[in-house]
């Protein structure tokens, strides 16, 4: 669109970009929800950052005070062997939200890949990937885990690889769907016009405007890879003993449920808040980045 003044034509308007933009930030602003989870998931970031300064005590350091209650000395008791269950929440914090954020990043990366390259060939490539994902949904999303585990091994370097796997086909078909219908904008059909490569047309006219919903994506889907590891650890696919990782302490310590409730209270409290705070920024996220909210 141009603007006209005085018979002359001046350089098209800017688009409303950083309007959107700031609209954005204050619709999530204006959410509680969205609000309350940033300031968890703010500070679940950073007990992880600072745990080697901040936790009380090695979270691999065994002693004799076995099963102690919570205390001044050990705030949330001690586990079967003795260690401290603050610190291995805090060191566990670190291996789940790396283990988040890489099997996002291997799914983000790979479903993106495909989504777009099926949306914008469509026939016969289109019908092969899709078939494809289809095959992978049909498994929920920890029974493929699993399978994938069953083949690459246990560990945590896997759990990554696996989840990360599961989750592909959830990217694949958000972004097969936003590129059938970004593609048909007329900016694209003249970057076309004008003999841009695909990767091209991709990169720079595709990917910035699908980026809105796997942003959204992926930040839902890395509370689903921390309660997806935490699972694979509690049936001992995951981090191997003596690990501080959440899913881990959970399998190791539910035995004495009934004796001390706080070896599993604790570290299934921290799953929960995590998991929560993530979920109410993804919705946070996704009330503000839909243009139709506007």
């Amino acid at each position: 669109m141009t603007v006209a003044v005085r018979g002359k034509e001046k350089c098209p308007a800017k688009p409303d970009s950083f309007s959107f933009r700031k609209y954005a930030v204050r619709r999530f602003v204006q959410n509680r929800g969205a609000v309350l989870g940033s300031v968890l998931f703010a500070a679940l970031i950073l007990s992880a950052i600072l745990a080697p300064w901040i936790a009380p005590y090695d979270p691999y350091e065994v002693s004799p005070n076995r099963l102690a209650r919570p205390s001044r000395e050990h705030p949330l008791g001690t586990d079967a062997l003795g260690r401290d269950v603050l610190s291995r929440i805090l060191y566990g914090g670190r291996i789940s939200l790396q283990v988040g954020v890489i099997a996002v990043g291997i799914a983000a990366v790979t479903g993106t890949a495909l989504g777009l390259i099926a949306g914008y060939f469509e026939g016969w490539v289109d019908h092969l990937i899709m078939r494809l994902m289809e095959v992978m949904l049909a498994f929920p999303g920890i029974l493929l885990a699993m399978a994938i585990m069953a083949v690459l091994g246990s560990g945590l370097f896997n759990v990554m690889i696996a989840v990360g796997i599961a989750s592909v086909p959830s990217y694949t078909r958000l972004v097969r769907g936003v590129t059938l219908s970004v593609k048909q904008n007329e900016y694209v059909q003249a970057a076309r016009a004008l003999g841009s490569g695909i990767g091209r047309i991709m990169l720079r006219h595709l990917v910035p405007n699908i980026a809105a919903p796997i942003v959204v994506l992926s930040t839902l889907g890395v509370a689903s890879a921390i309660l997806t590891c935490a699972g694979l650890s509690f049936i001992g696919l995951g981090a191997p003993p003596p690990t501080a990782e959440w899913g881990a302490m959970l399998a190791a310590d539910r035995v004495y449920l009934r004796r001390a409730w706080w070896v599993v209270a604790f570290p299934g409290l921290a799953i929960t808040i995590s998991v929560l705070a993530i979920n109410l920024v993804g919705d946070g996220l996704r009330d503000a980045l839909d243009p139709r909210l506007k």
